[in-house]
């Protein structure tokens, strides 16, 4: 049940639809529409202003996603797309993939790439083959994220659509610093490889790339997460909470307030998500759960 007055928006994903990637690419071209309707009937049309959701259309077929997004862009309450359960082993920044990046931009809508059940697959999976378990491939999952970032931006999505806005949900935030850093130091060898890449690609993951909260890396010693991710600039502009609510490894919000700085809180629990999804964060919202524990 919906708590009054502590969320100022939800953004509903699901795991339906896309998830499964189902080989039968124009089997699950249906689904994706009939998910959207299904969510509709079933979540928007609540009588909740808060509620709205994202478009989930068949990446498996990159030419016919346009269709969906423009058959759903109008519903007030679709703020974005999502993109889930890579059926095909690209990068989502291959080319391929652009349509869906184009159609997006065209409406001012941000794209959320979240994991689903994809294994094994060529874009996650080691170099000594698909994971075996979950906790292989939850600790592994990462390098997804990173492989999406960086291809994005060699095969240039954000020269070519230059108002994206990419939420990266679920792959955990504690890898970004590192991965801005090490593109940063092949940056003169990227520009050689890529007519694409003009800018610094720390300067596109800062102006284009949102990571949710959820899940946050533990630490042994209270404190070093959030540490860490101070040691690199700007790090308070990209972080947007997420509860992954109901799941078992959900995030409290209080759990997550604990970790990050107190003067980040108001950004990454409601401005940030805001900013992505076109909204004006209400001054009158108090964005966080206090924490005696709060290391700053």
């Amino acid at each position: 049940m919906l708590k009054p007055n502590r969320y100022y928006k939800y953004v509903l994903t699901h795991d339906v639809g896309p998830f499964p990637a189902h080989l039968n690419h124009y089997f699950m071209r249906a689904v994706c529409s009939a998910v959207n309707d299904w969510n509709v009937d079933t979540w928007l049309a609540i009588d909740d202003d808060r509620l709205h959701s994202l478009i989930v259309v068949p990446s498996s077929l990159p030419e016919d996603a346009p269709a969906e997004i423009a058959r759903r862009a109008d519903h007030p309450k679709f703020v974005g797309v999502l993109l889930a359960a890579n059926a095909i082993g690209r990068p989502y920044g291959d080319p391929i993939y652009h349509p869906i990046f184009k159609a997006a931009a065209e409406r001012d809508l941000p794209i959320t790439i979240h994991p689903g059940i994809d294994r094994p697959n060529t874009s996650i999976q080691s170099v000594a083959g698909p994971d075996a378990t979950v906790i292989s491939f939850g600790s592994q999952i990462t390098q997804q994220a990173q492989h999406y970032i960086s291809s994005m931006i060699v095969h240039g999505v954000f020269e070519k659509y230059p108002g994206t806005v990419v939420i990266i949900e679920e792959y955990g935030i504690a890898w970004l610093p590192w991965l801005m850093k090490r593109l940063d130091k092949h940056y003169p060898r990227l520009k050689e490889e890529s007519p694409w890449v003009k800018k610094w690609p720390s300067e596109y993951i800062r102006e284009h790339i949102r990571l949710s909260t959820q899940p946050i890396e533990e630490a042994p010693r209270a404190g070093d997460v959030g540490e860490l991710l101070q040691a690199c600039e700007g790090m308070d502009d990209l972080l947007c909470f997420a509860s992954d609510y109901p799941h078992h490894t959900m995030d409290d919000p209080t759990y997550a307030a604990r970790i990050i700085p107190d003067r980040w809180h108001r950004k990454i629990f409601l401005e940030n998500a805001c900013l992505a999804y076109g909204w004006v964060p209400p001054s009158s919202v108090v964005p966080h759960p206090t924490s005696p524990h709060q290391h700053d």
